[in-house]
């Protein structure tokens, strides 16, 4: 009698330890998928930062000629105000 009852409650032990190994698989295999998810947002995230680096240096490269052109035109204004205010 205490033997058919032990089996009778092992079923639905073992059932449960099924359910749990199948949940942890489950659990497995979302983490898996979600690092994989996040991994490929970091790739995309570096590789944004990498092409607006690039496009700033490009710009600050570009404005270089032109902030040159710029002083050398201060520069200019302020010899010709030197000139007039000392004859």
């Amino acid at each position: 009698m205490v033997e058919a009852r032990v089996i009778e409650q092992g079923h639905p032990i073992r059932q449960q330890g099924e359910e749990i190994r199948a949940l942890k698989a489950q659990l497995k295999a979302s983490n898996k998928a979600l690092r994989e998810k996040l991994n490929k947002v970091t790739e995309v995230q570096e590789a944004t930062i990498a092409a607006k680096s690039a496009a700033a240096m490009e710009i600050y490269k570009i404005s270089l000629p032109c902030k040159k052109e710029r002083l050398d035109k201060i520069r200019m204004t302020w010899k010709c105000l030197a000139s007039t205010l000392n004859p």
